[in-house]
């Protein structure tokens, strides 16, 4: 018995003293998370890493960081170079904006998400996160939603004037594969002329 009881105590001590396995690096690190991203966007990265779009002559308002209202995500509308993007700024308590939002619900339906990006900018500085989101989602509104911030919303202004961060006037601008963009457009842009113009942009 007293045998016995020496040969657990030795198992015992064996086993502490024994070296722990080695954690390999990639137990270490949890893997990071999917980005959605569209196929056409070969220089998607996280705002503030380099990629192939700081090489490109981008305007401030392209580069200046935003977070996606659902994931939190970081990232830049130049990001998206080699798609055509929509971007239109916002408020959630805009009527107007709301019915231009139905109308590039109906034009995104019509468009491959590979290729066409759509994204929605709330100048709402203080609305927070999660209530963007529910916004979007109570909608059905699916493609990217972001509050700028007040660098953002100054970034807009610079480019555009203070008519690009007024909601009713559903302000929208297209940005082309390369990055290049027109006029800022206000007024209603309805499904048809919505999908004629991205085509068009792609096409540039």
């Amino acid at each position: 018995m007293q045998r016995s009881l020496v040969h657990v105590v030795i198992l015992a001590l064996v086993l502490i003293s024994a070296p722990a396995p080695a954690v390999t690096a990639q137990e270490a690190t949890p893997p990071a998370a999917e980005t959605d991203r569209p196929a056409c966007a070969t220089t998607l990265g996280a705002a503030g890493t380099p990629t192939a779009a700081d090489d490109a002559d981008l305007a401030g308002w392209q580069t200046v960081p935003l977070t996606d209202a659902r994931t939190g995500d970081a990232f830049t509308v130049g990001d998206f170079l080699g798609c055509a993007v929509f971007v239109d700024m916002m408020a959630t308590w805009c009527p107007s904006c709301r019915q231009q939002m139905e109308y590039v619900a109906a034009a995104a339906k019509e468009l491959d998400p590979d290729q066409f990006v759509f994204l929605s900018i709330s100048v709402e500085t203080e609305l927070v996160n999660k209530d963007l989101a529910r916004y979007a989602d109570d909608a059905s509104f699916d493609w990217r939603f972001s509050v700028a911030t007040p660098d953002a919303l100054k970034a807009i202004v610079d480019e555009f004037g203070r008519e690009a961060i007024l909601p009713p006037s559903v302000p929208h601008v297209i940005v082309e594969p390369d990055g290049t963009y027109g006029d800022l457009h206000t007024g209603y842009s309805e499904p048809d002329e919505i999908v004629e113009l991205m085509k068009a942009a792609a096409a540039a």
